[in-house]
């Protein structure tokens, strides 16, 4: 089989089922592009060549016998470096964990082993997942495979970069603050960040203990479904928006999407072409049969500013101690950040938390007019990697935070390209235990969308389809 790289999880693991290709081979096709890519893109800080070729050995040899192979046999996938692969460094992008070694998988890896996956390396990111890009880590910032001199968005920016440029086929990453979704969204990958409860954080480095949550992020939907589904704790039926439809066929007639209105006062601040992929993503919708409504969402503003309250105290909860103690073991932009989440005070604190319950319960209540509700990822379409602003998140609403703040799931998929030829991503939200319905919503719009991004016909600009309109 030549053309490894254009196979889907599905595919991938049929074809090694059936022994029509072996998981050696196509752990050895990806281990040969991560050596040809590697340099100029910094998508990982370690790849396990021995490692990922005996599991796929393994893998082959349950083939040969006949034994049932778990759901992603054979797939090569990437970790973020905060959470912990048995006997491989977990750094977390930090001179501080730089001899970290843990001595068992972290319960999301234990569960892709258990479907029989390969661990293939651990994926470059921000440091301890919160500030960047940064320069003056051990590791050199992952850069964007469509121009590797913008930024790819972060947290789990190495996550992003190796699925879109064809160095795994998904990896799991996690998400404080859109730390899933922005680099899906900037990458041209699907991501989705979970509701509680749904992902265990057993072995993952914590940041903000109620706004960290794990996730899959994969090169479309269905490959992100397959993958959620292995490691999710919490299975059973979906809520759905209403009766009829088959979304994720692209028939929208049963789902009431909401976009924000314009006092949430996103129209002064998107860029032309986010806005525009905002709108003809509600356009797509409509087509395929459902309906659109305006939802007054709570202040942007005001959901931006409580969640970062929340968010700097754990931080600083967490890291600031170790920071103060080892001031010269962390870089410039993680210091600083925790540090200054010390000036927050407890009673603000809980005042942020207070106000978490009133603004959950106003979004709720919106459920109760639409299913889902679409927004942007980014006000901005991906810009230069050396011109990002390292407090940008103190200046400018983040929009990700909501779902963080509030625990709701949210899917990332791509929309359309820049005038720069950098993707442009759109979100979807929906109430607690909405995660199947927001993938079967994603494998509809991707048969609209048309978003090529099959990295072995090459993850370039040209080779993509923008939408419709």
């Amino acid at each position: 089989m030549n053309d490894v790289g254009a196979l889907t999880i599905r595919e991938l693991r049929e074809a090694i089922s059936a022994r029509r290709l072996s998981a050696v081979e196509a752990t050895r096709y990806y281990l040969d592009r991560i050596d040809a890519k590697q340099a100029a893109l910094a998508a990982y800080t370690f790849v396990d060549h021995e490692s990922a070729l005996a599991q796929a050995r393994a893998v082959d040899a349950k083939a040969a016998r006949g034994d049932a192979l778990g759901a992603l046999a054979g797939v090569p996938l990437s970790i973020k470096d905060i959470i912990d692969v048995e006997a491989v460094p977990t750094t977390a992008c930090s001179r501080s964990s730089l001899g970290t070694v843990p001595a068992r998988d972290a319960e999301v890896v234990a569960r892709l082993r258990a479907g029989d996956a390969i661990v293939i390396g651990k994926a470059n990111c921000h440091e301890f997942a919160f500030g960047g890009p940064s320069f003056d880590l051990p590791f050199p910032p992952a850069r964007n495979p469509w121009n590797p001199e913008y930024f790819p968005g972060g947290s789990s920016s190495g996550s992003g970069v190796a699925i879109a440029a064809g160095l795994c086929l998904a990896s799991i990453g996690t998400d404080t603050a859109g730390s899933i979704r922005s680099p899906s969204a900037h990458c041209g990958v699907v991501g989705l960040k979970p509701g509680s409860g749904s992902i265990s954080r057993r072995g993952v480095r914590p940041l903000s203990v109620t706004m960290d949550y794990v996730g899959p992020m994969a090169r479309n939907a269905r490959d992100c479904r397959t993958v959620y589904d292995c490691i999710a704790q919490r299975t059973g039926p979906s809520r759905t928006a209403g009766a009829g439809g088959n979304p994720a066929a692209g028939d929208f007639s049963g789902i009431r999407l909401g976009l924000a209105t314009v006092s949430w006062a996103l129209e002064s601040r998107l860029h032309p072409e986010t806005g525009a992929a905002y709108d003809r993503l509600g356009m797509l919708v409509e087509a395929g049969g459902g309906t659109i409504r305006q939802v007054r969402l709570p202040s942007l503003e005001l959901i931006h500013a409580a969640a970062s309250v929340a968010m700097m105290a754990e931080v600083a909860a967490n890291h600031a101690g170790a920071v103060r103690a080892r001031y010269g073991d962390y870089g410039t932009v993680f210091r600083t950040r925790t540090l200054a989440g010390e000036s927050i005070g407890f009673d603000d604190y809980l005042a942020a938390l207070s106000l978490r319950e009133e603004l959950h319960d106003a979004v709720l209540g919106l459920f109760d007019t639409v299913g889902f509700i679409a927004l942007p990822v980014s006000m901005n379409p991906p810009g230069k990697l050396t011109a990002v602003d390292r407090f940008y998140f103190l200046g400018e609403p983040n929009i990700n935070i909501l779902a963080n703040f509030l625990d709701l799931p949210a899917i990332t998929l791509p929309c359309g390209l820049s005038g720069t030829g950098l993707p442009i991503g759109m979100q979807i939200l929906g109430p607690r235990g909405s995660e199947a319905a927001l993938f079967d919503i994603a494998e509809g719009l991707e048969q609209h969308i048309a978003f090529d991004l099959t990295p072995c016909r090459a993850a370039r600009p040209e080779t993509a389809r923008m939408m419709p309109g």
